[in-house]
């Protein structure tokens, strides 16, 4: 899982191609929520706005009036509901900057690639420590006062998990001197994947204040998990080794730029497949092979006992491999695949994962969100409120697409590489 955090305009100008050529997402710091919900508009205007077919200001105002009609004006019913409504909030004039920034030719292309990737709502500090109020409050009345009993890592992680998945992004403020120590640390609590977690930081201070700021906010945690969690095995990046972080000083943009590798724990590998398996405990349909882990003795036999019988997916941590050698890789092992998802199969993984959503978010709008996700990878829209349309309406290749999430894997390159008759289910 890649970061990049960026500190403001000037310096996204000087390095926000190389950034997103590397398949960086982007941590990006201004005002939370108009970036993506203009992407999310972007994505549906995609085709007018290459043929410049539609200008800024008409754009903005396209996408500023199907936003209010997805999202709707009215005022949220709950504390949940306010805080869902505060993300995806923007005006006209968000739209026509932002629009203006990343309507360059050089960065379109990009941009457009990315608009899927991207269309959840950031979180930016200041949300974040509203947020925090709200949730104090919560506590204060749950815990009967003793508000200790709730960490702020415990806050910070359910302000950036939100209501569908782990998020892919994360606002930070203007200012990264502005992020303290605890801030990393719940950065990195808040946050499970099989890979490695590179983090990559853009910032004018000098190397030395960016390792003395890293390593020293987790000094405390690595020396309590150090030998029992934490993989010893060599980094494959060049650069300072500080037991398991990894940081490397690049030179090739204006600004100061940083690479920061983290070694991930076993436990926390187990949670992503701990997720898997509820998903799919009963529909008895996909087998996960992932080769080379980032940790050690955590092998793929040990995922095979955990009786997930179809899927195939592969992938190798810690490296940078390109787009096309994932597909290939995945498209020849589902072509080598000796069983078939059986009709009956396939309809009991529709009704779990129906049942498992609707029980999950029973908040009306928590499930817009999740309808509008599906609307923008799938096309369409199901009510979560009707069982038996929602099974209709679900696909193999939505139910794979959330185990790729689980592993931080991109979904569109699997999508891509389903067969058609596993796709046609």
């Amino acid at each position: 899982m890649r970061f990049a955090i960026i500190e403001d305009t000037r310096m996204v100008s000087a390095a926000f191609n190389t950034v997103l050529d590397n398949g960086l997402r982007v941590i990006y710091s201004r005002a939370g929520g108009p970036i993506s919900s203009l992407l999310l508009c972007i994505d549906i205007y995609k085709d007018d706005i290459r043929n410049r077919k539609i200008g800024v200001a008409h754009f903005a105002e396209h996408a500023y009036c199907g936003m209010k009609r997805i999202y709707g004006t009215r005022e949220p019913n709950s504390p949940a509901e306010n805080r869902v409504m505060q993300q995806i909030s923007f005006t006209k004039e968000d739209c026509i900057y932002h629009l203006k920034f990343f309507s360059h030719d050089a960065i379109r292309p990009v941009m457009l690639a990315e608009a899927k990737q991207m269309h959840r709502p950031l979180i930016n500090k200041r949300l974040f420590n509203r947020t925090k109020l709200v949730l104090m409050r919560e506590s204060l009345n749950e815990l009967e006062g003793n508000y200790r009993g709730r960490s702020l890592e415990r806050l910070y992680h359910h302000c950036l998990k939100g209501t569908v998945y782990e998020r892919s992004i994360i606002g930070t403020s203007k200012d990264i001197g502005n992020i303290n120590r605890q801030d990393i640390v719940d950065f990195y609590n808040s946050y499970y994947t099989p890979d490695n977690m590179i983090l990559y930081i853009l910032s004018n201070r000098d190397m030395k204040a960016i390792r003395r700021l890293i390593v020293d906010s987790f000094s405390p945690m690595k020396q309590k998990v150090a030998q029992s969690r934490l993989s010893c095995q060599q980094s494959p990046y060049p650069g300072i080794e500080q037991n398991n972080i990894f940081i490397t000083s690049r030179d090739n943009i204006k600004d100061n730029y940083y690479q920061v590798v983290f070694k991930i724990a076993n436990t926390i590998v187990s949670r992503a497949l701990d997720l898997l398996e509820t998903l799919l405990n009963e529909a008895n349909y996909c087998r996960v092979v992932i080769n080379r882990l980032a940790v050690d003795n955590f092998s793929a036999e040990h995922i095979r006992k955990r009786n997930l019988s179809l899927f195939i997916l592969s992938f190798e941590a810690g490296r940078n491999i390109g787009v096309q050698e994932i597909m290939n890789g995945i498209s020849n092992m589902l072509d080598s695949l000796e069983k078939k998802i059986s009709e009956a199969d396939l309809l009991r993984a529709k009704k779990q994962f129906c049942s498992l959503i609707i029980s999950r978010y029973r908040n009306p709008v928590d499930r817009s969100v999740m309808l509008m996700d599906h609307y923008l990878n799938y096309g369409n829209i199901f009510n979560m409120d009707d069982e038996i349309h929602a099974i209709k309406e679900i696909n193999i290749t939505n139910i794979i697409s959330l185990i790729c999430r689980a592993l931080s894997i991109e979904n569109a390159l699997v999508i891509k590489t389903i067969p058609k008759e596993i796709r046609s289910s």
